[in-house]
C-alpha cells in the first residue's frame, strides 16, 4: 500500500513538473464578461418535479436509487424507482432544485434540471443517458469541458501526504488552470458552448469555475484531517496557513464566492468551503467556549453554549451573562457577525458572499430525524433572529424562512398528536370522518342570518357543479333555533342541495369554542385527508378543485 502511496506522489509531482515547464501565469479575472448571462433568475431556483424513465437489461437488481443533496440546507434527498418485470421503469420524483444526482448502481453523477427528463437505458450496470432540455445539453457537454480544461494533476490532490509544499505547488497549478478556463469563458471562445442554450451554457460555464474550487477546499479540509492524524501534527512546518492557500479568493470572489449558481455545480462547492474558508463560522465558538457547570440554570448554560438569550427577562440572569465575558453580552447575532468579520479580514475578501450566507445557513440548519421539542424551536428561532440581517441574497432568506416553517409545521404536528382528544374533537370527527376522501365545505349557519341565507343562494351554482365529483357540501344548524320543519321547507323552496344537518345546543356550543366563532356564517374547508386548510372560505370552483387535485 504504501509503495503504491509513493508511486502516485512521484507521478503527480512529475505531471506538476511537466505541465508547469514553460507555462506562464494567466491573467487573474476579477469579474467575467457575460457571466451570469441572467437567463437564469430567481424563479430557476425553486424546486419542481422532473421524469427519470427508461430500462434495464439483464439486471440482478430491482430498483435503482438516485441521491443527491439540497444544496440550501445540506439534506439529503433519496428516490428509490421500481423497475417492472419487462425491465422498464418511470418515475416523476420530487427535486428542492435543480442538480446534480447520484445513480446507483451506475454510479454515475447526471445533472437533472427542474422539469425535464433523464432517460436511462441500461445493460446491466452499464448506462447510456439522454433526456431533454438544459439535462440533456449539460450531461452531453460537461465531460469533454472538464477534460479540455483541467488533467489530472488539478483534479487530484495530494492532501494525504500532509506535505506543505507540495500542497501550495498544487494550489497554485490549479489556481492556474481556473483562470485559464476564467479567461476563456471571458473571451467567449468556447466553441461548444455557443451551441448550447444560455441556460446550459450558464450552468455548464460554472461547472468549469465550481470544479477548482471544490478541488482547493476539499484538499485543504482533508489535508488538515490527515495532518491531525499523522506524526507531523505538532511540526508547525506542517501547518497550512489559511491566509496563504486561499489568498486566490480576492481577486476572484465575484465568480467564485458570491454565485448562487454554484448550487447547480457538478461538485459541492458550498460544502468544500464551509468546511475549509469559512469554517470560523462554526469554529468561532471553540475559542470563545465558556465551561458550563451543572450547578447553573439551563438558561445560563444554553447562553454559554449556544450564545442563545433566555425569553424571559430577569435582572440576576441578566447579571451572571455579563459576568461570563467581562461585563459583555454576546448574543447569537453578535457570535455571526464576529464570525463573518473574522473571515472577511483574513482573506481580504468582501462581506455578504453567497458562499458565505449558505455556510451560515447550514449552521442554522436542523435535521429531519432531530427530536423537534420546544428547547430546539426555541434555538432556531434565536437562530434564525440572528442571521437573517446577513441573508442578503432572496433565494437563502426564503430558504432560511421556509426551513423554519417546516419546523414549526412539524412541532405542530406533534404537539396535536400528543393532546388528548377532547369531547369537540369527537364531535367533528364523528361529523367528518365519514367524508374521508372527500373535499368537505363545512357550514355553520342559522335561518335568523341573513348573510347566512343569501350565501347559501350564492352557492348554489357551485354545488350543483360538483354533485358527482368528491366535495360534499355540509350545513349545520343548531337544532334549538331552527325548527326542522322551518328549515326543510326553505332548502326545498330554494333548491339547496348538499346535506343538512342538525346538532344540539351542547354540540354547537363546544365546536364553538373549538374553532373559536360566534359570528356566522362561519366555514372550513377541509382536504381529502380530513385537514383544516381553510377558515371562513368562500367556496369557489378554482379554490375547491386545486384541493381535489
Amino acid at each position: 500500500m504504501y509503495k503504491k502511496i509513493e508511486v502516485t506522489v512521484v507521478l503527480l509531482m512529475f505531471a506538476f513538473m511537466s505541465c508547469m515547464a514553460g507555462k506562464k501565469s494567466p491573467v487573474t479575472l476579477k469579474s467575467i464578461n457575460g457571466y451570469p448571462s441572467g437567463m437564469i433568475d430567481e424563479y430557476c431556483f425553486r424546486g419542481g418535479t422532473s421524469v427519470i424513465r427508461g430500462s434495464v437489461k439483464n439486471a440482478d437488481f430491482n430498483t435503482i436509487k438516485l441521491y443527491s443533496t439540497d444544496h440550501f440546507i445540506a439534506r439529503e434527498v433519496i428516490h428509490t424507482i421500481s423497475i417492472a418485470d419487462d425491465g422498464s421503469f418511470c418515475a416523476t420524483v420530487r427535486l428542492p432544485h435543480s442538480l446534480y444526482i447520484s445513480i446507483d448502481p451506475f454510479g454515475d453523477d447526471l445533472f437533472l434540471a427542474v422539469g425535464d427528463t433523464l432517460c436511462i437505458e441500461a445493460e446491466g450496470d452499464k448506462a447510456r443517458y439522454s433526456g431533454t432540455g438544459v439535462t440533456e445539453e449539460v450531461n452531453r457537454v460537461w465531460p469533454r469541458l472538464k477534460k479540455q480544461f483541467y488533467d489530472d494533476f488539478a483534479l487530484s490532490s495530494p492532501w494525504n501526504e500532509a506535505d506543505k509544499p507540495l500542497m501550495m505547488r498544487w494550489n497554485t497549478e490549479v489556481v492556474r488552470q481556473l483562470d485559464v478556463a476564467a479567461m476563456a469563458i471571458n473571451a467567449d471562445t468556447i466553441g461548444i458552448l455557443k451551441q448550447c442554450s444560455p441556460q446550459a451554457a450558464d450552468i455548464l460555464k460554472t461547472n468549469l469555475l465550481a470544479t477548482p474550487l471544490h478541488q482547493l477546499g476539499y484538499g485543504f479540509h482533508m489535508y488538515r484531517v490527515a495532518l491531525f492524524n499523522s506524526d507531523h501534527r505538532s511540526d508547525p512546518n506542517s501547518v497550512l496557513s489559511y491566509k496563504d492557500y486561499f489568498s486566490f479568493l480576492k481577486d476572484r470572489e465575484s465568480y467564485l464566492l458570491d454565485n448562487p449558481l454554484m448550487v447547480f455545480a457538478a461538485h459541492d462547492v458550498v460544502n468544500a468551503m464551509e468546511y475549509s474558508a469559512f469554517v470560523t463560522i462554526t469554529m468561532l465558538s471553540n475559542a470563545l467556549h465558556v465551561p458550563c457547570s451543572n450547578m447553573e440554570s439551563k438558561e445560563l448554560q444554553h447562553y454559554k453554549s449556544e450564545f442563545i438569550l433566555p425569553e424571559q427577562y430577569l435582572e440576576t440572569t441578566h447579571n451572571q451573562m455579563l459576568a461570563v465575558r467581562s461585563g459583555r453580552l454576546l448574543s447569537i447575532a453578535d457570535y455571526y457577525k464576529m464570525a463573518c468579520d473574522t473571515i472577511h479580514e483574513k482573506f481580504g475578501i468582501t462581506s455578504g458572499s453567497f458562499i458565505e450566507q449558505m455556510s451560515l445557513l447550514h449552521h442554522i440548519a436542523y435535521d429531519k430525524d432531530d427530536e423537534v421539542n420546544d428547547e430546539l424551536v426555541n434555538l432556531k428561532t434565536e437562530q434564525l433572529a440572528g442571521a437573517i440581517p446577513l441573508f442578503t441574497n432572496r433565494q437563502v432568506a426564503f430558504r432560511a424562512v421556509k426551513m423554519y416553517q417546516e419546523l414549526i409545521n412539524s412541532q405542530r404536528q406533534a404537539l396535536m398528536a400528543a393532546a388528548p382528544v377532547t369531547k369537540a374533537d369527537s364531535i367533528f370527527h364523528n361529523i367528518i370522518d365519514r367524508y374521508k376522501g372527500n373535499v368537505v365545505f363545512m357550514d355553520f349557519w342559522d335561518l335568523s342570518c341573513g348573510s347566512c341565507r343569501v350565501e347559501m343562494l350564492e352557492q348554489r351554482e357551485v354545488v350543483e357543479f360538483f354533485k358527482d365529483k368528491n366535495v360534499k357540501f355540509l350545513y349545520i344548524c343548531n337544532e334549538k333555533y331552527n325548527p326542522r320543519n322551518v328549515a326543510d321547507s326553505f332548502w326545498e323552496e330554494n333548491h339547496i342541495a348538499g346535506e343538512h344537518i342538525f346538532i344540539s345546543p351542547d354540540k354547537w356550543n363546544y365546536l364553538a369554542e373549538k374553532f373559536q366563532f360566534q359570528a356566522i356564517p362561519f366555514t372550513l374547508l377541509i382536504d381529502k385527508n380530513g385537514n383544516i386548510v381553510e377558515r371562513n372560505a368562500h367556496p369557489s370552483r378554482a379554490k375547491i378543485e386545486s384541493y381535489l387535485r
